[in-house]
């Protein structure tokens, strides 16, 4: 190993060399550039090399050639290349061939040796790069992209790019990005095409240019096949042939169409009217692609024209949205639906008036969108097709629109369309508080109460941690009784597992007994800590809020005594100790504060965590900060 790294030091002397006497670095960086290399090259001997080496490697390399040409600027150095203006170029291609060798099923690496490859302007060497990684990945679409780019965009070859791409598709058939980029190759070479022959004043005349593939044909029939290519019959092949290859792909229509958009030509209207038709004749069933051609209005005007009633191309994306529902299945149409109406709403807004105003201060435009949008949950949900998605947004927009009640009632409604969905009860807790607040009846607190006991019931403990965090931050902000939802959480947590270290129903717990102890004060928060702590532990969560609910009352006259204080930190670090530091650090901060030693708690510390030398970091910061 050693002779080896001898060897390829011994074959940079030249470039060390040339580096001096040109003046790019001094006697000293040169020193170091060599110790730096060594230290790179025996990494990569190592049998254990991994890839990082070799692109910590290239790193080092990169910048040194960036600092080698700022400061060839500065010196203002001109006249023919020496050995030291290629030299690192060329170690940075020899370090990517060797990880390439180690490391041939990493796509990342050779698609970085290939930008490479185009950054430093290295044709030759991107050529043998690309050849190389098809011949071991001949399956690999992004490759034969990248080749057939690098012939048609620096060659200016594009017989041979579409040979490529053709050879791509036969290893690839099933590859929508060589079909999308195929169909963008074809639109571009039309697009030169038709610029060329503008710039050379040609009107009618000439065959298509610059692809080496023989001489065109002559007369009409010249004209005619080069009028085909120019409005893009080709890219209009490709599309047809993709559409036969992927027959389940909408995904794939859009993209063609949004790749389409990108270009004006006298044949673009006819290619896009052929993918649309391809999605109504293939996608019958398919929300996706209604939603496309509901969308289509607002961009374009199809062939058939809107009727008498529908003189905004917004009213004729409706009706198309409308026919949609009736042939496909499933929530999904109507989130695409819902989602159209909400964006065309949000455009109108500050045209027709303010888009949060009540309704009733809406007018034209924006009223008419927001009934319809309104109507379409509500159909949604009678119809048994209501994601849980629109059954939160439903509430919201009554609540845009001014309707405080419809808002309540729409929550409500949610609530028994989905009872095992967290968000919506949590969404009409909040909103029943607001009320609540609002009104400041009596009445109304007990209603609040009742559904949030109502809420927690209806969800799994183990999915419902953020709705008990609601719940009991709710009732506390409004002065609520707690006893039935604390009296709730124990019985729910009496039946789980331990909890996670952070977060979870531990969090829920925390927050309860924070609430407990802002309401009813030290003493009832206790009694409901040791209650929990009694039952398998809900987590680390509660644990350091228990802690930090004992070491904030330290000083006080109701300050716990030293060994019961202590038998609550045993309780945390028996249940966390192996994974958590943190109680670890705060039990020695309070027996440094009752001026006890921790050498043993110390020991204890670094034989139980998994991580003892986080710990022992922390420790050591902790001392400092003391």
């Amino acid at each position: 190993m050693a002779d080896n790294v001898r060897a390829i030091m011994e074959e940079m002397i030249p470039e060390i060399e040339d580096l001096e006497k040109r003046g790019y670095f001094s006697k000293s960086e040169i020193r170091q550039i060599v110790k730096k290399r060594t230290d790179f090259e025996y990494s990569l001997k190592r049998r254990a090399a991994v890839k990082a080496d070799y692109l910590r490697y290239v790193q080092y390399e990169s910048r040194l050639e960036e600092l080698r040409k700022l400061r060839k600027d500065a010196m203002g150095l001109e006249g023919k290349r020496s050995l030291a203006d290629h030299a690192m170029t060329r170690r940075i291609h020899f370090i990517y061939q060797r990880a390439t060798q180690k490391f041939r099923g990493d796509m990342r690496l050779w698609s970085s040796w290939l930008q490479f490859c185009k950054d430093s302007n290295s044709s030759r060497k991107l050529s043998q790069v690309v050849t190389k990684a098809l011949q071991l990945h001949p399956r690999e679409a992004s490759l034969w992209i990248h080749a057939s780019a690098w012939e048609f965009e620096h060659n200016r070859n594009a017989g041979a790019a579409r040979a490529l791409m053709q050879r791509g598709l036969r290893m690839c058939p099933g590859s929508a990005d060589l079909w999308a980029e195929y169909f963008r190759m074809e639109l571009l070479y039309a697009h030169i095409l038709r610029t060329r022959r503008k710039i050379l004043g040609i009107a009618s005349s000439g065959g298509p240019e610059g692809e080496g593939e023989g001489e065109a044909p002559s007369g009409e029939e010249s004209e005619a096949a080069v009028r085909m290519v120019l409005d893009g019959a080709v890219a209009m092949v490709v599309f047809k042939q993709a559409a036969a290859e992927l027959p389940k792909e909408v995904a794939v229509r859009k993209r063609f169409l949004d790749i389409l958009s990108g270009f004006t030509f006298p044949g673009a209207a006819s290619i896009n009217e052929a993918i649309y038709a391809s999605l109504e004749a293939d996608f019958p069933t398919d929300p996706e692609a209604w939603d496309l051609r509901a969308r289509r209005w607002l961009t374009e005007h199809p062939p058939e024209q809107p009727s008498a009633s529908t003189s905004f191309p917004e009213e004729a994306a409706i009706a198309t949205y409308e026919r949609g529902l009736a042939a496909t299945q499933g929530e999904q149409m109507y989130d695409l639906y819902r989602a159209f109406l909400t964006e065309q709403l949000d455009e109108l807004g500050p045209a027709g008036g303010n888009s949060d105003a009540p309704l009733p201060k809406l007018k034209g435009r924006p009223k008419q969108l927001a009934k319809a949008l309104l109507e379409v949950c509500e159909r949604a949900v009678a119809d048994g097709r209501a994601s849980e998605a629109l059954l939160l947004e439903w509430p919201r927009l009554a609540l845009r629109f001014g309707r405080v009640k419809k808002a309540l009632e729409t929550a409500a409604c949610a609530c028994q369309s989905r009872p095992g969905s967290a968000p919506l009860w949590q969404q009409r807790l909040l909103l029943e508080a607001q009320q609540a607040s609002a009104q400041g009846s009596a009445a109304t607190g007990e209603n609040v109460q009742a559904l949030a006991l109502e809420a927690v019931k209806s969800i799994p403990g183990c999915e419902a941690a953020e709705l008990w965090i609601v719940a009991f931050r709710t009732l506390a902000s409004l002065s609520l009784p707690l006893d039935n939802l604390v009296q709730e959480l124990v019985r729910t947590l009496s039946g789980t597992a331990k909890g996670p270290l952070r977060g979870g129903m531990g969090e829920a717990a925390a927050v309860a007994v924070q609430a407990v102890r802002d309401r009813a004060g030290l003493s009832a928060a206790r009694q409901l800590y040791q209650q929990l702590l009694k039952i398998p532990p809900a987590g680390g969560s509660l644990m350091h809020a228990v802690l930090d609910l004992e070491l904030e009352a330290s000083s006080a006259q109701e300050a716990l005594s030293g060994a019961k204080l202590d038998r609550v930190f045993e309780a945390a670090v028996d249940a966390f100790g192996t994974q958590d530091e943190d109680l670890w650090l705060k039990y020695m901060q309070s027996r440094i504060r009752r001026g006890k030693s921790v050498g043993d708690l110390h020991w204890r510390a670094s034989k139980t965590l998994q991580n003892a030398d986080t710990f022992t970091q922390k420790y050591q910061d902790l001392q400092v900060a003391d």
